[in-house]
């Protein structure tokens, strides 16, 4: 799921960091448990029991009437005009030695009654707070099954479950270039369940693993356009008291993943050929109000679903190949207004902000599609585990990109999700797992769940290399499925698919633990003869925290460039606070730098020295103010021993030259130079200077804010 709509900009990258690399894995020197881990983990963590409740039984079925024929006929959407009807009939399995009661919960709902016919007496109930008790006229044992009928009323307000708006409705501005007034031009009604919200529209065991088949039923008025969607296949029935709106789907989803939604939608078909058997096609279902289905505009000046849908299909046969076929009946998108996410991942059918349809939110549009896989097919048990989740599909957008624009792009695009981290220093102290239900998906713990977590995800990827890593993925996710999973239990699945590798080390590391090493990289060439060059590497990690390890232990990739291009690398282990590497290549370089697609670390200098220069005293070039505020002006203070030509330039992080800012000579002394900023975009860029014959090198960071 997506973050508030306003957040989900923050996925669309700006293009950083284009390398590409394979790493070797290395031996860990130490084994932790991972167990272990996950217990302290859960010790340090702000505990919140909701996210690890575990009940007695197991839910096989929910079998939903929704009469909403009164919200459509109403002329508000306040009080009683938003109330409706509602009967759940719920088949669970018992899942304990024996059980006297069963707990559902049940939030906004009035319950009218609870009948069985699994009894020869009737149960009694008790709904206290958010709890619905059922209290069983006779024990069950574990393996028996159970059903009941609860009849019950909805009457809850806006933005907690259930959601109801009216035609024209003001919803603020539109995107640019437009920039419009946006009204409702319909009626709409839909739902809305993570986190933990369809316990607020239905009563359920409203836990992520406990996952049911759901079969729906949804009563408009006969005299109204109305097109109600929700999960799986549906059909249509019309009398003079209702259209009788049916649907059910053939595999079983959590209950975050259920929805139900209503407006008077247009649907739209596409398909999906199988790209495992091209005889068989999977149905593609668009709802959106007819005036958005299409447009001579695709700037985004106007709703253009037809558009914004274009690539569907084409990216299921993506994910496809890299994740095992589609794994449902069919799949769709619905639009709503006013939504406070971009798009929600509902099993087969997809919830997005109508704004999508006005273009630029393609890789939105791949993000929920690719949680049909991970996330709904392959589900995290609790929400401590939604990285799993997240971090997977905003992965997944990367490799949407990578599909068709090279593993330049798909580096780019996660340099974006990378930076995106970095730029909010309080996310260093944090662990990916188990940040706080409430954050999940609120700026700024989100950018863990989604951001650092997808960049986890490319790690693996690339430290295992594709020809291992995508196989044993495919593996995992055939082996969970229509399940739940721990973190613990993609660790030990991973494991078990590629045992060469330190699982525990590195979930321990970059899952359990917070923050990324922080480097410092000085080199020193040595000319070796016969044109060999030795290198000496002194790398520092420089990290601090209560939660953060002192020594990450990891592969790391170094860069060597000549003449601004990249000419060779060399594949290292970083196993200490402080490590000494060395390493010959065939060219005395200019500049080096550490693969930072390849790692999610941050550089806080880079030195280069040479055997036969000494021209000016390292430790005194400062700049300063750092970092500086766009429009000022930033001084480069160092000290020249000799008389030397130089050449300063600036850079941006994609190694561009974005100016030059001294080439001539100097003589020896204190030196200071002007680095304008006014016209630079915020960001991080880098001085470099360099002796005009190439014998020495310096370079600085300068952040722009």
């Amino acid at each position: 799921m997506r973050n508030i709509l306003l957040a989900c900009l923050l996925f669309f990258p700006s293009l950083l960091f284009s390398q590409s690399y394979i790493f070797i894995d290395q031996p860990f020197e130490k084994k932790v448990s991972l167990k272990s881990e996950l217990k302290k983990s859960n010790n340090k963590i702000l505990k919140d029991e909701s996210a690890l409740i575990k009940r007695d039984y197991d839910v096989l079925k929910y079998t939903l009437t929704l009469d909403w024929r009164n919200i459509f006929k109403s002329k508000t959407t306040e009080g009683p005009d938003r109330y409706y009807k509602g009967i759940n009939k719920i088949d669970l399995v018992i899942d304990t030695i024996k059980l006297n009661k069963i707990e559902l919960d049940a939030v906004n709902q009035l319950i009218d009654s609870v009948k069985s016919t699994s009894f020869e007496y009737q149960p009694t109930y008790v709904q206290s707070g958010d709890l619905l008790t059922i209290n069983l006229p006779s024990q069950k044992l574990k393996g028996d099954t159970i059903s009941f009928e609860i009849y019950y009323t909805y009457i809850g307000k806006n933005n907690s479950g259930f959601n109801l708006y009216p035609q024209g409705k003001y919803i603020g501005q539109g995107p640019p270039p437009k920039r419009d007034s946006i009204f409702l031009i319909h009626r709409i009604a839909y739902t809305m369940s993570e986190t933990s919200f369809a316990r607020n529209w239905m009563p359920c065991n409203d836990q992520p693993d406990d996952k049911a088949y759901f079969d729906v039923t949804v009563l408009t008025p006969p005299d109204l356009p109305i097109v109600a969607v929700s999960n799986g296949l549906g059909s249509l029935q019309t009398t003079t008291d209702s259209r009788t709106w049916h649907y059910s789907s053939q595999y079983p989803m959590a209950t975050y993943l259920m929805q139900v939604t209503a407006s008077e939608f247009e649907m739209h078909q596409d398909s999906y050929t199988k790209v495992t058997n091209p005889n068989i096609s999977i149905p593609l279902f668009y709802y959106v109000w007819g005036e958005d289905w299409t447009s001579d505009t695709t700037d985004g000046g106007a709703y253009n679903a037809e558009n914004s849908f274009r690539n569907t299909s084409a990216m299921m046969g993506v994910y496809a190949k890299l994740f095992g076929e589609f794994p449902f009946e069919s799949y769709g998108m619905v639009a709503v207004q006013p939504f406070d996410f971009g798009g929600m991942e509902h099993q087969t059918m997809t919830s997005i902000n109508r704004t999508w349809l006005r273009g630029w939110y393609e890789t939105g549009i791949a993000h929920e599609l690719s949680h049909q896989w991970i996330g709904d097919l392959m589900t995290c048990a609790t929400w401590y585990d939604i990285w799993l989740n997240e971090g997977g599909a905003t992965w997944s957008e990367a490799l949407w990109v990578e599909s068709y624009a090279g593993s330049s792009g798909y580096d780019d695009y996660l340099g974006y999700t990378a930076y995106s981290y970095f730029r909010d220093t309080s996310l260093y102290q944090i662990p990916i797992y188990a940040v706080p239900i409430n954050g999940i998906f609120t700026y700024p713990l989100s950018i863990l769940t989604y951001n650092k977590a997808g960049f986890v995800y490319n790690m693996l990827r690339k430290q295992i290399g594709d020809s291992v890593f995508f196989p044993a993925f495919r593996n995992i996710i055939k082996k969970f499925s229509f399940k739940s999973i721990e973190t613990i239990d993609f660790a030990e699945a991973l494991k078990k698919e590629v045992p060469d590798f330190d699982f525990d080390q590195f979930f321990n590391q970059w899952i359990f633990s917070a923050g990324h090493p922080i480097l410092n990289l000085s080199a020193f060439s040595y000319n070796w003869g016969n044109n060999k060059y030795k290198i000496t590497l002194d790398i520092t990690q420089k990290q601090s925290g209560l939660n953060i390890p002192n020594v990450f232990k990891t592969p790391i990739r170094i860069l060597f460039f000549k003449d601004s291009t990249q000419q060779t690398y060399r594949d290292l282990y970083l196993s200490n606070r402080e490590d000494t590497l060395e390493t010959f290549i065939d060219f005395r370089p200019d500049s080096i730098a550490i693969d930072q697609t390849s790692l999610l670390c941050q550089v806080q200098e880079t030195t280069l020295g040479v055997n036969d220069a000494n021209i000016y005293s390292n430790d005194n070039i400062t700049v300063y103010p750092n970092p500086i505020a766009k429009g000022d002006k930033a001084n480069i203070n160092f000290h020249l021993n000799n008389y030397a030509n130089l050449e300063i330039s600036l850079f941006d992080e994609l190694g561009r030259k974005v100016r030059d800012i001294y080439s001539n000579y100097l003589s020896n002394g204190n030196m200071q130079l002007e680095v304008k900023t006014d016209d630079l975009q915020s960001g991080i860029y880098f001085i470099k200077i360099q002796a005009n014959d190439g014998s020495m090198l310096k370079i600085l960071k300068l952040v722009v804010i």
